[in-house]
């Protein structure tokens, strides 16, 4: 108890219309980032005690939509779903004027002092269900073999027909790669140090770890199964998505110190550089290469928002440009590419009502059109997935929302 206590009065500023000092509310991102050092008993208390409170704001009592309900401005459609199943592209998409995103386009120092302000509290326990109300579409869902380590806030990569999986909530350092073709799972050397939100890619043979509330870079050799370390990130990142492109190695969103920069690693240079910025701070994002450019999808500031917008980066412009929208908002989520299309999977939202998506779309890029896919077997949040062949492979996760309750370290196996 004196842990938590000493953390809910470390750097935080006090809010006078709760009329206690010297507790405040802090984002969700901002929890996340203290939950490798603190135990999940702890977290569970602190989740109980800011909904305790906040029940005592104002009046004394309970607000019945739930206190700043408002929150980092969301529309209806970011916490539920669109009218159609499809989705033409539409400048009116762009960042900038998502419907979720009303503050999210503030400097990094004003988005702190905003989520501080306008945070949603996460209660200790949410039930799994989809606010959305979306339709189910074509395909169908298949179980593989569940992963030996359950995990979920993890990170995946697809390397030489094999899908290593790597970190998760708590930090773990367990280490295991899958093979689709006999749907079995094998071992390989722990990593280095424990992770949770990492970011994991592979890139020349070798897969790359980085990120998870940290800068230090590992590369990690199959045919030695070994790690070595390699120069570390310009600017540490927690839930941050790593891509593969053109010979290098991009980190995109995220959190940590200027938080919207792109970094670029060169593994022949074993150099980091900054590249151009996505138009706001994106966490729990998600990202693909598709056709040559990187696709920056969903993802939020905090708890609070949550975005159905995506920005298309340009490797050889260096620049941002707006894509089309999502049919729903969506963080912590899977995005895998087979054969030319995007495929994005389940997802928190952490505006009122708080859920965990089970809806499935597919992006088109021939059309720039979205559409509904089957929906998954349940709702998932903090997974990972990758395309293998014909089929998008969905890796662990929690099914409930601002908890990282896990589902058995799951494989959930969509057949378009």
């Amino acid at each position: 108890m004196h842990e938590l206590a000493t953390f809910l009065n470390s750097g935080m500023v006090s809010r006078p219309w709760l009329g206690v000092k010297p507790i405040e509310l802090v984002d969700l991102a901002a929890l996340e980032r203290g939950m490798m050092t603190h135990p999940p008993e702890a977290w569970l208390g602190l989740a109980v005690l800011l909904s305790a409170l906040s029940a005592c704001a104002g009046d004394g009592s309970p607000d019945p939509d739930g206190a700043d309900a408002a929150g980092v401005g969301v529309g209806a459609n970011d916490a539920g779903t669109r009218d159609s199943t499809t989705r033409p592209s539409d400048d009116a998409s762009a960042p900038a004027t998502d419907a979720a995103r009303s503050d999210a386009t503030r400097s990094d120092a004003a988005q702190s002092d905003a989520a501080n302000d306008d945070a949603q509290r996460p209660p200790a326990e949410v039930p799994a269900a989809d606010a959305s109300t979306a339709p189910s579409g074509p395909g169908s869902w298949s179980r593989g073999v569940a992963i030996p380590t359950a995990r979920t806030e993890l990170a995946v990569a697809l390397l030489d027909g094999k899908v290593y999986v790597a970190g998760g909530y708590g930090g773990l350092t367990a280490f295991e790669a899958y093979d689709p073709t006999t749907d079995t799972w094998e071992p390989r050397k722990p990593l280095p140090m424990g992770r949770e939100h990492p970011s994991l890619a592979a890139l020349d043979g070798l897969v790359y770890l980085t990120g998870g509330n940290a800068s230090d870079t590992y590369a990690y050799d199959p045919k030695l199964d070994a790690w070595s370390p390699r120069k570390p990130l310009l600017y540490a990142r927690y839930a941050a998505a790593a891509v593969a492109l053109n010979g290098a190695l991009y980190l995109l969103g995220g959190t940590g110190p200027n938080a919207a920069v792109v970094q670029r690693y060169d593994p022949a240079a074993d150099t980091w550089t900054a590249r151009a910025s996505l138009s706001m701070v994106r966490d729990h994002l998600a990202a693909v290469a598709l056709h040559g450019k990187l696709y920056a999808l969903g993802g939020r500031a905090g708890a609070g928002s949550v975005y159905d917008s995506i920005e298309i980066y340009d490797p050889a412009q260096d620049r941002f440009e707006p894509g089309p929208a999502m049919q729903e908002g969506r963080s912590g989520f899977g995005a895998a590419v087979v054969e030319g299309r995007l495929y994005v999977a389940g997802g928190e939202v952490l505006v009122p009502p708080f859920s965990v998506r089970d809806t499935v779309e597919v992006f088109d890029p021939a059309t720039r059109l979205w559409s509904f896919k089957a929906k998954l077997p349940m709702p998932l949040h903090g997974t990972g997935a990758v395309g293998v062949g014909p089929r998008v492979y969905l890796f662990g996760g929690a099914t409930m929302a601002a908890s990282a309750t896990v589902r058995a370290g799951g494989v959930n196996i969509l057949t378009p």
